[in-house]
């Protein structure tokens, strides 16, 4: 009895083994197509095969647990992919992303005891007088790389140059 035990957990750990798992879930964070705001969450499949979305079902309704059907896509060991929850039956999905913008870029900023001028987010706006720093702009929790006093609100502008339009099928800013 006890050798068949070991051998069926050997044989079968593979398959009771999560290919998919939830990597990451955000309340209200994201947008669809359609720039509705919505909840998403974010799979990796974790298994050395690919693995057929289409078999596999995200639910809310513990009553109805195949309430939404994932995208037929077959994602590959490692890949990642995200869904919106929006409620909304949209099975399109971006294949690849770019940022243009960096966190840690330096970034233009006007600290924030006055409003500043209301043409400042506008393009041809001349911040060259503002202050200049790395991206990470705060104060008091150790993780900022530019450092500056406590302010009510700190604007923050960035310069940045796409080169060719046609290879941006959508961008949100």
């Amino acid at each position: 009895m006890r050798l068949f035990l070991m051998c069926f957990s050997v044989i079968f750990s593979s398959i009771l083994t999560a290919q998919l798992r939830i990597n990451e879930y955000s309340a209200h964070k994201g947008l669809e197509d359609n720039g509705v705001n919505c909840d998403w969450i974010e799979l990796i499949n974790v298994s050395g095969s690919p693995v057929q979305l289409d078999e596999h079902f995200l639910s809310d309704d513990p009553q109805d647990l195949y309430k939404w059907s994932c995208p037929d896509y077959l994602l590959e060991p490692g890949e990642i992919i995200v869904i919106c929850a929006s409620g909304l039956d949209i099975t399109s999905r971006i294949h690849h992303w770019e940022s243009v913008v960096m966190a840690e870029d330096d970034w233009r900023y006007f600290l924030g005891s006055q409003e500043p001028p209301s043409n400042w987010n506008q393009l041809g706006f001349a911040s060259n007088s503002w202050p200049e720093g790395p991206g990470g702009i705060g104060y008091g929790d150790g993780d900022d790389n530019t450092l500056i006093d406590a302010f009510p609100s700190v604007y923050m502008r960035k310069e940045f140059v796409i080169e060719d339009l046609d290879n941006v099928l959508a961008a949100v800013l």
